[in-house]
């Protein structure tokens, strides 16, 4: 009987290393060197970051150190401050800035276009309230109650003042209705803009020049007696008279027409015709 053959393979299988072991082995290289590239980039970033961080703790500490001696200075300046001398200033720093905050000239617009017919103010006062707010504090009386009830509203209806606070609310004696009232105004921190108040009454028209007056005749002579002992009529003037009165000028009564006599310059005597100046008469 023969002997069986026998198939063998001693060799190790193929394996990916064995096939692509060149290729394997200069991705990894090449990882290798990508990796350290990172790692050395971001060891540099951290440096830069560090120092920095470093710079900017000096700068904060430099700043801190700055703020100290400044703090101390002012400590000083302040511990050699007289109270007594600079009380008038720092009260009237106070009081600018309490003028600055609404000026009069807008409080008292405000108050004119909420008054009502009927209610008038007999006093008005600015104060700061608790919380440092501008306030006005407002007596004044009304003729009726319904007149003071129209006031309010119309000072709840007006942007410009915040609260109405009602301290004083009474009756006057021996008056026939009349009412006595005392109010707080709080004012408004943010007050809408400024709109011109409403103008009243008629509205005037332009004064005309005055019209042109026709010439006044001369004035007539009072009867006296004439040279000749003879009385002159009334309305009639001598010859004299009319030679020293005035002549009017750019009148229409001295630019007449020839032949035209004028009567204030006609004179009539006993036995003379009458006579006109500026023409022949015919």
């Amino acid at each position: 009987m023969g002997i069986p053959t026998i198939k063998l393979n001693l060799a190790p299988p193929p394996t990916v290393w064995r096939l692509h072991h060149a290729a394997i082995s200069w991705a990894v290289l090449a990882i290798g060197t990508i990796g350290l590239g990172f790692s050395i980039i971001a060891t540099v970033k951290a440096y830069k970051e560090a120092e920095q961080a470093g710079q900017m703790t000096v700068s904060i500490a430099e700043q801190a150190r700055m703020a100290q001696m400044q703090q101390n200075q002012i400590l000083v300046e302040l511990r050699d401050v007289q109270v007594d001398k600079e009380m008038p200033r720092w009260k009237l720093a106070e009081r600018i800035l309490l003028e600055r905050t609404l000026p009069w000239s807008r409080l008292t617009a405000e108050l004119e276009r909420s008054l009502v017919q009927d209610v008038r103010l007999k006093s008005i006062q600015r104060t700061r309230g608790n919380d440092q707010s501008v306030q006005l504090k407002l007596r004044g009386d009304a003729k009726s109650e319904a007149a003071e009830t129209n006031f309010i509203e119309s000072l709840h209806e007006n942007l410009a003042f915040a609260h109405v606070f009602l301290e004083r609310d009474s009756e006057m004696q021996n008056s026939k209705g009349m009412w006595e009232f005392d109010y707080t105004l709080q004012l408004s921190s943010a007050p809408p803009p400024y709109e011109l108040l409403p103008k009243y009454g008629p509205v005037r028209s332009p004064a005309r020049p005055p019209a042109a007056t026709p010439n006044t005749p001369a004035p007539r002579a009072q009867t006296q007696p004439t040279a000749q002992g003879t009385t002159s009529r009334p309305g009639t003037v001598s010859t004299q008279q009319a030679q020293s009165a005035p002549r009017p000028q750019n009148s229409p009564a001295s630019q007449g027409t020839a032949g035209r006599p004028t009567p204030a310059r006609t004179t009539r005597q006993q036995g003379n015709p009458p006579r006109s100046q500026g023409g022949s008469g015919r």
